[in-house]
C-alpha cells in the first residue's frame, strides 16, 4: 500500500511541475544565436534591430510607432548616402570608372586601360577641385590663345626668331664644353663603344684625346641637325622619355617624323625595315625616330597612341600629322613630305 501511495504522490508531483513548466514558457524570449556570438561581424544591425522590437518597453502603441518612424528615416538615410565612397576603386569594371569620370566632367581619353583609370578616378576623388580646375574650359582657352598670339608673332616677325637662334646657339656651346669635360672623364672602352654607336671608325686612333674628337665631332654635327644631339642624319634614332621630350622642347628647321611601336607588335616589327629605308632617303630633311610604348607608357600616353604603330610628324610640341598602321616607304616618304 506505501509504495502505491509514493507512486501515486511522485507521479502528481511530476505532473505539476510540467504544467507549471508549460504555463510560464512563454514568458522567456529565447535569444537569437547571432546576438550571444562574440564576433562583431554578424550583422549587428539585424540583431539591435530585434531587441528593440522584442522588448517590453515598446508594448506602447504610441512608442512602437516612434521605433517604426525612427527605423525607417535611419533606413532612408543610409539609401541615400554616396556610395562611391564605399565601393573600392580597384574592385570597379572599366565601364563603371569611365561612367563615373563622365559624370564628373573628367576627360579619360588618353587612359587605354584599367590601371590608367584607376590612377584617373584616384586622383579625382582625392583631389577633385584641382583636376576640375585643370580641365574647365576656360583654362584650355587662354593657353591656345597665347600660342596662337606666339606664333603669329614668329611668323611675322623675324627678330625674336633671330633672337632664339642666337640663344640656341650659344646653348649648344656650352653644352659642347660640358660634353667635352664628360668625354674625357670616360674610358678608352665606353668611348671606343660610343664611336662604334655612331658608325665612328676607331681602329686608327692611338691616343684618347683622338677617340674624344671624333666623338665631340660628330656630337656637334648632330647638335646642328637635332637638339638633343643624339639623333643622326639618315638614321633611325631609338629615343628614350628624356631624349623625345628635349626633341620637342623647341622647334626645328627639320621635322620629327616619330614612330610609337612596340617590340610584340607584328606590324611595327615589319614596318621597321621600311622605315630605315626612309630615313636613309630624307637624310638631314627629316628627324626619324621611335619610342617604345612598352618601356615609356606615359609618354605614349600623352601623345594618345590608341594604336600600334602610330607614326606622328611634330615640330617642337606641335603635332602637325598623325597616322594609325603599318606603311611602306614609298607611304612615309609621302606622308611626311608636305612638312619638308
Amino acid at each position: 500500500m506505501l509504495p502505491t501511495v509514493l507512486f501515486l504522490l511522485l507521479s502528481s508531483f511530476v505532473f505539476l511541475t510540467a504544467a507549471a513548466f508549460r504555463s510560464n514558457i512563454h514568458v522567456i524570449h529565447p535569444i537569437p544565436s547571432f546576438v550571444l556570438s562574440p564576433s562583431p561581424s554578424k550583422r549587428p544591425s539585424r540583431s539591435c534591430r530585434f531587441l528593440s522590437v522584442a522588448s517590453p518597453s515598446t508594448s506602447d502603441p504610441q512608442q512602437q510607432q516612434d521605433v517604426a518612424s525612427s527605423s525607417s528615416s535611419s533606413s532612408s538615410e543610409t539609401q541615400n548616402q554616396p556610395t562611391t565612397t564605399i565601393v573600392p576603386i580597384e574592385s570597379m569594371r572599366v565601364k563603371e570608372l569611365q561612367t563615373e569620370l563622365k559624370i564628373l566632367n573628367i576627360d579619360y581619353s588618353d587612359c587605354f586601360d584599367k590601371e590608367s583609370l584607376v590612377e584617373r578616378l584616384k586622383d579625382v576623388r582625392e583631389g577633385r577641385r584641382r583636376l576640375s580646375v585643370a580641365t574647365s574650359p576656360e583654362t584650355n582657352v587662354e593657353p591656345n590663345v597665347s600660342s596662337t598670339d606666339e606664333s603669329s608673332t614668329r611668323t611675322h616677325d623675324s627678330g625674336p626668331t633671330t633672337q632664339q637662334q642666337l640663344e640656341t646657339k650659344e646653348k649648344r656651346q656650352f653644352d659642347k664644353d660640358s660634353k667635352l669635360q664628360e668625354l674625357r672623364s670616360m674610358k678608352v672602352r665606353e668611348l671606343r663603344e660610343e664611336c662604334a654607336k655612331r658608325r665612328i671608325r676607331w681602329a686608327q686612333f692611338v691616343e684618347k684625346e683622338e677617340l674624344v674628337q671624333a666623338l665631340i665631332t660628330s656630337i656637334e654635327r648632330s647638335a646642328e641637325f637635332s637638339v638633343s644631339g643624339v639623333m643622326m642624319p639618315g638614321e633611325v634614332t631609338d629615343l628614350t622619355e628624356e631624349q623625345l621630350q628635349e626633341e620637342l622642347s623647341q622647334p626645328s628647321e627639320a621635322p620629327l617624323l616619330l614612330d610609337i611601336y612596340a617590340t610584340w607588335c607584328g606590324p611595327c616589327q615589319m614596318m621597321a625595315p621600311q622605315l630605315k629605308e626612309a630615313a636613309a632617303q630624307l637624310v638631314n630633311r627629316v628627324r626619324v625616330g621611335k619610342i617604345d610604348s612598352d618601356k615609356y607608357p606615359t609618354m605614349a600616353r600623352k601623345l594618345k597612341a590608341n594604336g600600334l604603330p602610330t607614326v606622328l610628324v611634330l615640330n617642337g610640341s606641335e603635332e602637325l600629322d598623325r597616322i594609325e598602321g603599318a606603311m611602306m616607304k614609298d607611304q612615309i616618304l609621302k606622308f611626311v613630305e608636305p612638312y619638308i
